[in-house]
Parts: C-alpha cells; sequence; structure tokens
C-alpha cells in the first residue's frame, strides 16, 4: 500500500536532521489508529533509518484501517 504524502511532515522531516544511526538502532513501540496518515508518518521515519524491523505497532480494534495494517506488515513492522 502506497500512503500518501503529508507535504508538512515531508517539509519538517526535511529539515529535521538526525544521524540514521541513531534512528537505524532506535526501538519503536506504539498503539496507534493506524489510519492512512499513521502509514505516512511511519513511511517518513523509515525514510529516516529507522529500521521497520524494529517498529512495533499494535493498534486499536475500534479505528484500525486493515489495509494500512496490511501495508506495515508489508514493510516488515511486526
Amino acid at each position: 500500500m502506497l500512503f500518501p504524502k503529508l507535504p508538512l511532515l515531508q517539509r519538517f522531516c526535511s529539515k529535521y536532521e538526525v544521524p540514521r544511526t541513531k534512528l537505524s538502532q532506535t526501538v519503536l513501540v506504539c498503539v496507534q489508529h493506524l489510519l492512512e496518515t499513521t502509514g505516512s508518518l511511519f513511511d517518513q521515519l523509515i525514510g529516516l533509518g529507522l529500521r521497520p524491523t524494529r517498529m512495533y505497532v499494535l493498534g486499536k480494534v475500534y479505528s484500525s484501517n486493515l489495509q494500512v495494517q496490511k501495508g506495515l506488515m508489508e514493510r516488515g513492522s511486526a
């Protein structure tokens, strides 16, 4: 699944410089509303160096989009 590009998020990430090595060693554990914009956020974090295999995401039953869940799993998120 291709998540939408969010101009404000992209602009912020392009100006915020994080050493890729720091994010590559980061583990993300979160409980989220799995919406398309959530997928966009995770895509930007991956672009900044966060490894999908180090992302542990639990969706909320009442607000999770199954296509978003599938898209995140295709990227390697747990």
